[in-house]
């Protein structure tokens, strides 16, 4: 049981850190599609 508790944190870990990278990822993606052609995806990717 102690093990699988482990197990879910260390999950838990992995899935936080890749869901951060992806979203800084995603934000990069769309300032650079966003310089690239000024559309649409300008007004959605402003903070």
């Amino acid at each position: 049981m102690k093990l699988i508790k482990q197990q879910n944190i260390f999950f838990e870990f992995i899935w936080n850190v890749s869901h951060e990278t992806f979203k800084i990822f995603s934000l990069r993606l769309m300032k650079s599609l966003c310089q690239k052609s000024q559309a649409v995806t300008c007004g959605l990717s402003k903070d």
